[in-house]
């Protein structure tokens, strides 16, 4: 697989990395998807998509938001890419312990996933659009 890393650095020590995430493109089983969530889709056994490869905070910049701001950074490429590749959801495999908080950022499971040492999830990229079309909104109104 080819992807392409997004590098966070401490800002006095532009050396050290702080964070990551990698995106390379990708496609998901239709069958796996919920139905509400496929009207008006191709009918194609495979969806495009791009995967988040990895979201990864060293461990001394944890607790910080710092997670937040990467998956903000990989939601704006992504809505990017969308645009000239056709992809529609940003599929992540996460560990399950961080399941509660890719949820925290409308990411559901997908059903039927093979791999015992993680869950397969996804978000709409619609979805997002519309959250980041509703806060810049909101923003404009409150100035």
């Amino acid at each position: 697989m080819l992807g392409v890393t997004y590098v966070a650095v401490c800002c006095n020590d532009p050396n050290r990395v702080i964070g990551y995430y990698t995106l390379a493109n990708t496609s998901v089983p239709r069958h796996g998807l919920p139905h509400e969530i496929l009207k008006g889709m191709p009918k194609y056994q495979s969806l495009p998509a791009i995967l988040l490869g990895r979201l990864a905070i060293d461990r001394h910049h944890q607790k910080k938001r710092l997670g937040e701001l990467l998956l903000s950074r990989c939601f704006e490429n992504c809505l990017l890419l969308a645009q000239v590749s056709g992809a529609r959801y940003l599929i992540a495999d996460v560990k399950e312990a961080a399941v509660t908080w890719y949820e925290r950022y409308n990411f559901r499971k997908i059903a039927g996933n093979p791999n015992p040492d993680s869950t397969k999830m996804f978000v709409d990229l619609k979805v997002v659009s519309a959250s980041i079309d509703h806060k810049a909104a909101a923003s404009a109104q409150a100035s």
